[in-house]
Parts: C-alpha cells; sequence; structure tokens
C-alpha cells in the first residue's frame, strides 16, 4: 500500500469517525478505481454501506474484498451483513470459517453464541460465550449474555446449585458493567437479576441507566417503564413513558406485552385486551396464556 493510500485511507475514516459515512465511501470509491485490487478499501466501503444500511452493497464490498484476500475480520463483516439480512445460516457459515483461519477470533465464537441463542439452543451459545470470554477476559458483551444465558436456564431449571448459578450469573452481569458501563444490555439483564433477588433500589439504578444509554429504544423505554409500574403498583404517571415506547416501536411485541400488563395494573382491562391481542398477533410467547386468564371483561 503507497503512501497515497494511506492517506485516502486516513481520511476517509476520520469521516466515518465523524459521522459522515457517504462522504467517508466517496473519498473511497475514488480510492477504489485507482487501486481495485486493495482489499482494504473494498473492506471499509462495505463498512460505510453497512452504517448507511445499504446491506446488499455491503455484502458485494465484502465479497469484493474477500476474493483479493480471504482476512477474519472480513469474514466476521460479512457474517455481520448477512445476519441483518436474516439469513443466518449463510452467515454461520461464514463465522465458522473465520474460526478454521484463526481459531482464537473471539469475536467468532461470541457471535456464533449469539446465533445458537436466536435458535433455541442456550447451552451451546453458553460454551461460545464462555470461549469468548476465556480468549478475551475483558470482553464486555459476552459477560452480558453469558451472565443473562446462567440467569435464563437458573429460571427454566431450578436445580440444587441454583443459588451458585445465580451467584455467577451476577458476578459476570457485575463485571460487563465495570467493563462497559455504556452498554446497555448489561444494564437491562443486571436490572432484572436484581430485580428478581429483591434488590430493588439497586436494579433500578440500572434500569434508568439503559434508559438515558438508549432514550430512543422502545424496547428498552418499555422494560424500564414495566419495572417502575410493578414497584409504584401500576402507577398511571407511567403512561407517558409506554406511550413514548410505543411511538418508537409500534410493531415490538414486548412493548405491547408490558404495556398490557401495566393496563391490567390500573384495572383498564378492555385496553390490556386490545394490547394483549397486539402482543400476541405480534408473537410474544406469553400473551396468549395472559389473555386466556383474563376470561370475559370484568
Amino acid at each position: 500500500m503507497n503512501e497515497t493510500t494511506k492517506e485516502l485511507i486516513e481520511r476517509a475514516c476520520a469521516l466515518r469517525d465523524q459521522g459522515d459515512a457517504q462522504g467517508a465511501l466517496d473519498v473511497l470509491r475514488g480510492a477504489a478505481e485507482r487501486w481495485p485490487e486493495c482489499d482494504l478499501l473494498h473492506l471499509l466501503m462495505g463498512q460505510c454501506h453497512d452504517d448507511l444500511d445499504q446491506l446488499a452493497e455491503a455484502e458485494r464490498a465484502f465479497r469484493r474484498s474477500l476474493a483479493i484476500d480471504r482476512r477474519p475480520e472480513t469474514l466476521s463483516f460479512l457474517a455481520y451483513a448477512l445476519r441483518r439480512q436474516d439469513r443466518d445460516a449463510e452467515s454461520l457459515v461464514c463465522l465458522r470459517e473465520v474460526l478454521e483461519l484463526e481459531p482464537e477470533y473471539e469475536e467468532a465464537h461470541y457471535n456464533i453464541g449469539c446465533h445458537f441463542k436466536r435458535a433455541g439452543d442456550p447451552d451451546a451459545a453458553l460454551d461460545c460465550f464462555q470461549r469468548a470470554i476465556d480468549i478475551d477476559p475483558d470482553y464486555a458483551a459476552a459477560h452480558a449474555e453469558l451472565g443473562f444465558g446462567l440467569m435464563r436456564r437458573n429460571d427454566r431449571r431450578q436445580d440444587a446449585n441454583a443459588a451458585d448459578v445465580r451467584e455467577r450469573a451476577l458476578r459476570h452481569l457485575q463485571q460487563s458493567v465495570e467493563l462497559d458501563p455504556k452498554y446497555h444490555w448489561s444494564r437491562l439483564y443486571l436490572g432484572n437479576l436484581l430485580w428478581q433477588l429483591k434488590r430493588v433500589r439497586q436494579a433500578r439504578v440500572h434500569y434508568e441507566a439503559a434508559a438515558r444509554l438508549r432514550p430512543d429504544d422502545g424496547f428498552v423505554v418499555a422494560s424500564c417503564a414495566d419495572f417502575l409500574s410493578v414497584q409504584s403498583g401500576g402507577s398511571e404517571r407511567v403512561d407517558s413513558r409506554f406511550r413514548r415506547a410505543i411511538e418508537l416501536d409500534p410493531e415490538e411485541a414486548s412493548v405491547r406485552y408490558y404495556y398490557g400488563q401495566h393496563l391490567l395494573r390500573t384495572k383498564r382491562y378492555s385496553e390490556a385486551r386490545r394490547e394483549l391481542l397486539l402482543a400476541d398477533r405480534l408473537g410474544h410467547p406469553r400473551a396468549h396464556h395472559l389473555l386466556a386468564s383474563l376470561g370475559e371483561d370484568p
């Protein structure tokens, strides 16, 4: 790579860091016309397309880069672009190839764990998250997912060592927050576990932190509102938070389910039924059971 190419790449990276993905892309396109066999240029173009939600273009750029040099990091980016297009099977193939090229690639282990989590294989997911942490003990997201996975497994099994598993989950979630205080999933997971442990004041700190970190995420806003609704006995003052969550993400099943529960707490049964029916249509796994328990309108 010559000095001119490096300068253009640095300029493009600076623009991307400033949030100008389109400007960075324009610089990279010009450079790629002059040096079409520079795999890094195509990799960076793919990242810019991804930033712009141009997923088909991102995929093409990553594949062009891989045709020049099959780097593990480029395969990892391609796997992510495929995942964002709901092509999980193809994404998993890419991630497994990453590990063939570089077995200690912790991000690939983590992402395979996320694949297993989505596919409903929590034990395989836990193994992958643990492997990622073994390679990189400071991997905050892996600690978060391992802690959450242990918490959920405990909820399902409730075996003799439940207290030990819960304590292990708590340690991983606390470590995730320490490593990355701005990672909202760590905050939500930890808040949920502390809530289960009846450490309500501590739980509230993390729910509120998550809502501050992601004020435009309907699921996060609704999760915090659900916690506050329970703690306040269904106070109607929580309504504004739920309305904001619905405005942000009207098609998120959990948002509708949490709001339906809140409406039940405040004895607004007809409205609650409407929200729970919508949650059920959107695929929430517990909405149908709650609707069945309501019977006829009171």
